[in-house]
C-alpha cells in the first residue's frame, strides 16, 4: 500500500509539506485509484450504488440514509463531480423528510472550524446565501480549495432551509499539536479541543502507522520540524475526528433534526473516523455513511454503507484538470492563464510519467511534487504524450518562481 492522500492531508495541515500543497491541492480520498482505471460505460458520473455495487435510485437511497441520526458523505475535495453527487443527496434529503414529514437536515461541514460558525448563523438566519458566504468566511484562507466547488452544496442549503454547523478545530490547533504536542496549546486553543480526545480503532491505528512509516521512508533527508511523531500523527487524526463527531452531537440535539455531514472520505471510510468516535458519544444513534467510488473492482461492501460514481478526476492547483485514463493522467482543462498554461499543457495531452515515475493513479501526481521539491528544487517534470508525439514539460513549484518552461519535443534541449 503506498502513502495514501488522506495522510498527505494532514502533513500539508501541519505545514510540512507547504510548496506542494501550494502546487497540487493535495487533500484527497483516503485511498488511493491503484492502477489505470477501465471506462465504465454502464455507469455515469453521480450514479448512486448499493454496497453490493447495484444501481441505487437516488430517491429510494435517501427515503433509506434519511432514517438515520446522521448521514456520512464523504468526498475527494478537488472533485467537483463529488460535489455534485453531495448536492444530489442533500436534496434528495431534504425531498425525503418532508414526504415523511420530518425536518430537513442541518449540514455539517469539515471544511468551517467552530470559531467561524457566527459567519454561518449569518447564513441560517437568510442575512447572507451562498453567493456572498465566501467572502464572508473568507473562504480561499479557511478552507483553501476552490469555493465553486462547494457551490451546489450551498446553494441546495439555502434553497433548502439547511442549518449550516461548523464541525472542525481551527487548523492552527492541529498544527501546534501535530508540532509539539497538546502541552504547547495556549489556554486560548484549548477550549477547541474535545472534552475527551477518543483514540482510533486498532485497525486504524495499524494503518496510520503502517502510512507514517512509508511517509518517514520518502521524507529521507528532510527538516527535522517535517518529521511528526506517530503518536502526535493519531493525536491530530483524533482530534479531528472526536472534534467532528462531537460538534454534531451537539447539533443534533440542539437543532432537533438528523445532520448530515459532508466530509473527506478518510473520514468515513470503514468507519475509522466519524462514526467509530459517534458509537461512544451517542450510541443509540443511527449512523448511514456513503463514499465516492472511482470505478475499476466493485466497491468494498465494507468502506461505506453505499456509494456514488465520480471517475478519478482531481483539479490541481497547477489550473488544471485530470482524469485517469488507460494512457496515464489526462489533462480535462486548463484555467487560463495557470502555470500549466503557461508551461504550455493542452487539453487531451496525457501525463504518462511525473518525475520518472509512470502515473498509475492520480495520487503519482503528489508524491512526484515532494520528490521535485525534496531533490530537483522544486522542478515539477512531466512526460507528455500529445497526438501520438512525446514531449517534456517541467512546471517550477517554488512560490518565488511562477514560470513554466516551453513544451518540447522529446529529444530536444
Amino acid at each position: 500500500m503506498g502513502l495514501t492522500p488522506r495522510f498527505f492531508s494532514y502533513l500539508t495541515r501541519l505545514g510540512a509539506v507547504v510548496l506542494v500543497a501550494a502546487a497540487l491541492g493535495a487533500c484527497a480520498p483516503h485511498r488511493p485509484v491503484s492502477g489505470p482505471v477501465p471506462e465504465v460505460p454502464s455507469v455515469a458520473p453521480g450514479t448512486f450504488l448499493s454496497a453490493q455495487g447495484d444501481v441505487f435510485p437516488l430517491d429510494r437511497l435517501a427515503a433509506f440514509a434519511g432514517q438515520a441520526d446522521y448521514v456520512l458523505l464523504g468526498e475527494g475535495h478537488a472533485s467537483a463531480c463529488d460535489h455534485l453527487a453531495q448536492a444530489r443527496m442533500l436534496e434528495a434529503l431534504c425531498r425525503a423528510a418532508c414526504e415523511a414529514g420530518r425536518p430537513v437536515p442541518a449540514l455539517g461541514l469539515e471544511m468551517v472550524s467552530v470559531d467561524h460558525q457566527p459567519v454561518l448563523d449569518r447564513f441560517n438566519s437568510g442575512e447572507i446565501g451562498a453567493d456572498g458566504l465566501a467572502k464572508a468566511l473568507d473562504w480561499k484562507k479557511v478552507w483553501g480549495y476552490g469555493y465553486e466547488l462547494y457551490r451546489p452544496v450551498f446553494e441546495v442549503a439555502e434553497a433548502q432551509n439547511m442549518p449550516l454547523v461548523a464541525l472542525n478545530v481551527p487548523r492552527r490547533v492541529t498544527r501546534t499539536v501535530g508540532r509539539e504536542g497538546t502541552d504547547a496549546l495556549t489556554k486560548a486553543d484549548r477550549v477547541f479541543l474535545p472534552k475527551k480526545i477518543l483514540p482510533p480503532s486498532r485497525e486504524q491505528q495499524e494503518f496510520l502507522q503502517e502510512q507514517f512509516a512509508l511517509h518517514q521512508k520518502m521524507m529521507k533527508g528532510a527538516p527535522e520540524r517535517m518529521q511528526a511523531s506517530v503518536s502526535r500523527f493519531q493525536t491530530v487524526q483524533s482530534i479531528w475526528d472526536t472534534a467532528m463527531a462531537e460538534n454534531a452531537m451537539k447539533a443534533r440535539h440542539s437543532f432537533v433534526r438528523p445532520i448530515a455531514i459532508i466530509v473527506g472520505s478518510g473520514h468515513v471510510e470503514y468507519g475509522w473516523g466519524i462514526e467509530h468516535r459517534l458509537a461512544t458519544l451517542d450510541p443509540e444513534a443511527q449512523v448511514y455513511s456513503i463514499a465516492p467510488w472511482r470505478g475499476g473492482d466493485a466497491p468494498e461492501p465494507d468502506l461505506a454503507d453505499a456509494f456514488f460514481y465520480c471517475p478519478p478526476r482531481q483539479t490541481l492547483k497547477l489550473g488544471l484538470v485530470v482524469e485517469m485514463k488507460s494512457c496515464g493522467a489526462q489533462v480535462v482543462s486548463i484555467a487560463a492563464g495557470s502555470r500549466a498554461e503557461k508551461a504550455g499543457l493542452k487539453e487531451g495531452d496525457c501525463i504518462v510519467r511525473a518525475q520518472g515515475m509512470p502515473v498509475e493513479a492520480l495520487w503519482t501526481l503528489h508524491k512526484a511534487a515532494v520528490r521535485a521539491n525534496r531533490e530537483d528544487k522544486g522542478r515539477l517534470r512531466f512526460d507528455v504524450l500529445r497526438e501520438g508525439t512525446s514531449h517534456h514539460l517541467t512546471i517550477q513549484l517554488s512560490r518565488t518562481s511562477r514560470k513554466g518552461t516551453t513544451v518540447a519535443p522529446t529529444g530536444t534541449p
